[in-house]
Order: structure tokens, then sequence, then C-alpha cells
């Protein structure tokens, strides 16, 4: 059987679950532009300087959206 914890989420914990998931959502909504920018087949006719700054800030949005989901299943689990 699962666990209980008997610890509940403080008021700013709390705060912060309902901001990481109004981020999450931001985040995939960027992420899902850049690739459908990226699937677009004028995307790589573009300089190679901007696709490298595109496909960079892809990355880094991945990143942040992967440490997003990390903090909210932790936040998750105190719920």
């Amino acid at each position: 059987p699962p666990v209980q914890n008997n610890k509940k989420l403080s008021y700013k914990d709390k705060r912060e679950l309902d901001n990481l998931t109004k981020k999450i959502e931001t985040l995939e909504s960027k992420v899902e532009d850049i690739q459908n920018a990226m699937a677009d087949s004028s995307f790589y006719q573009q300089d190679q300087s901007t696709i490298t700054e595109i496909t960079n800030n892809l990355s880094l949005i991945n990143k942040e959206l992967e440490e997003a989901y990390s903090r909210w299943e932790a936040l998750e689990e105190w719920v």
C-alpha cells in the first residue's frame, strides 16, 4: 500500500505548485512553437547563426521544462 505523508504543503509551496503548472504549460507551448517552426522546410534555409540560436534556445527551454517537471513531481508527492 502507498505510504501516506502526514506533512502538507505550505501556502508558499501551494503557490509554487500553481505557478509551476502555468510555467510548464507556457514552456510546453514554446517548445511546440519552435518544433513547428523547425518542421517547416524553410527553417533550414535561414542563416546558420539563426538556426543555432533557435536550436540552443530549444535546448534551454527543454532543460527548464525538465527542471520544472522535477520540482512539480516533488511538490505533488506532498499533496
